[in-house]
């Protein structure tokens, strides 16, 4: 399959009722956080030619096509209280074009794009967002579910709550280090369980589909051999693919007993009367726990840690304990590059939580504009041969989406790389799509590795 999301690539940002959300803010108000100081107004201006667009994901044969829901062109306040027509209306019209194509939509219901209505009242720092966010997504089941039947509640909530700690990332709330972090994260694990149980109740029977998050998968290597940094490594793994997957996927839920130790002594360290890391109570472990239907994870690069401490104090990455080349902005470039590194991160997730069908949602290589993208190729053909080596070796893997469709707005990095098979004239008022050669040789090798 492929992959997008509504933001990067839709354009029409303020067109049928649409309002801001946090990145339209974002981009026009810090315009010097984009390494071009570009924004997503009119980005590769899907909403006008979606058409063309999954024409041209049939024409490279792919069985999945992956995109997401913006929240305020549906919500322009981010409640049910002003539903915007035009809006429902173009998802439907959207839909109803990736199924004509007998493509499998995969929706993701909220993309880093949080109304900015929200944000004013704390966005997820506020735990009255958890039924908020229940609510739309009951609306985008009752409208949608039953055409469309994979749905993604959050996409990498690690890197959301990066806003909530730092100046460089929407909502840019750069105070609250340590603390805000994990507010964030713990109310978007209860949000996705929440709809995950709505789901369940009021859905399943009838529409029948699988619900996930989507978790960032970032494998970390020991720089050495040494104890110390094996250990550091293991710790990296817990607080960045386990914080939200461990209360999920884990036999005995909630979040990793060494996140809760290593918070819990760095808070007493600080003088705090409680832990800097809220706690799930014995109900809410249970009402979390198993929310997921499939192990969904974007994997790019991989990164090698030490024992040691790196980040202000406090912080999240402070409280790992362990020193990392890379984290959230790993580049997907040079040395970065491991595909052996997906085998390792796939056979952890099955070794962590009782090997679940993983889908890889996102994994892609970023580069320049250039039509002759060889070395996406070879990213590609690496990688596959990476999952099937981890499939050998008893992963079971139901679904692989090649991000992205077209090369669009990469958020803090602008238009100055792409990621896209296919290529967008950004100069062009049209935006021209050009297929690249990565994405004839994606074609030919989905046509000829059909079942």
């Amino acid at each position: 399959g492929t992959g997008s999301s509504a933001y990067q690539i839709e354009g029409a940002w303020n067109r049928d009722g649409k309002s801001p959300h946090i990145w339209d803010t974002f981009t026009h108000e810090y315009p010097e956080q984009i390494t071009d100081r570009s924004n997503a107004d009119s980005a590769c201006k899907f909403y006008d030619k979606y058409k063309e667009d999954i024409q041209l994901v049939h024409d490279l044969s792919v069985i999945y096509c992956s995109i997401s829901i913006s929240w305020t062109r549906i919500l322009p306040d981010g409640t049910c209280n002003n539903i915007e027509c035009r809006g429902v209306e173009f998802y439907h019209n959207l839909i109803d074009e990736i199924l004509s194509k007998g493509i499998q939509p995969m929706v993701t219901i909220n993309h880093f794009d949080l109304p900015q209505a929200l944000q004013n009242n704390g966005g997820w720092l506020n735990s009255t967002i958890i039924q908020t966010f229940t609510d739309y997504a009951d609306l985008l089941f009752r409208f949608y579910g039953n055409k469309v039947k994979m749905w993604i509640t959050i996409n990498e909530p690690i890197v959301v709550q990066s806003g909530y700690s730092s100046s460089g990332f929407a909502p840019s709330i750069p105070s609250g280090h340590g603390v805000n972090s994990y507010i964030v994260g713990h109310n978007m694990l209860l949000a996705h369980a929440s709809v995950y149980r709505l789901y369940q109740r009021k859905y399943k029977a009838t529409q029948k589909g699988i619900i996930s998050i989507s978790s960032k998968g970032l494998y970390c290597y020991p720089e050495s051999n040494k104890d110390e940094d094996i250990k550091a490594a293991e710790r990296f793994l817990q607080f960045f693919t386990g914080w939200f997957a461990h209360p999920i996927y884990s036999k005995e839920g909630d979040y990793p007993a060494v996140m809760k130790e290593n918070i819990d002594h760095n808070s007493v360290l600080e003088g705090r009367n409680k832990s800097r890391l809220p706690r799930f109570s014995k109900d809410e472990i249970e009402f979390v726990k198993g929310t997921s239907d499939f192990f969904a994870i974007n994997y790019y690069t991989s990164s090698t840690c030490k024992a040691g401490h790196s980040g202000e104090d406090p912080s999240w990455q402070r409280d790992i304990g362990a020193i990392s080349d890379c984290d959230i902005a790993c580049p997907v470039e040079g040395k970065y590059i491991k595909p052996e590194g997906l085998t390792a991160m796939l056979n952890w997730v099955k070794e962590e939580y009782n090997n679940p069908l993983v889908y890889i949602t996102e994994n892609g290589y970023a580069s320049d504009h250039d039509r002759n993208d060889e070395s996406r190729i070879k990213y590609i053909e690496e990688h596959l041969a990476a999952i099937l080596k981890s499939i050998q070796e008893g992963v079971k893997v139901g679904a692989y989406l090649e991000w992205s469709l077209l090369d669009s707005f990469e958020l803090t990095n602008g238009y100055s790389i792409g990621f896209g098979l296919i290529q967008v004239n950004m100069s062009d008022p049209e935006r021209t799509r050009t297929m690249k050669k990565s994405a004839y040789y994606y074609k030919s090798l989905i046509e000829n590795h059909k079942c």
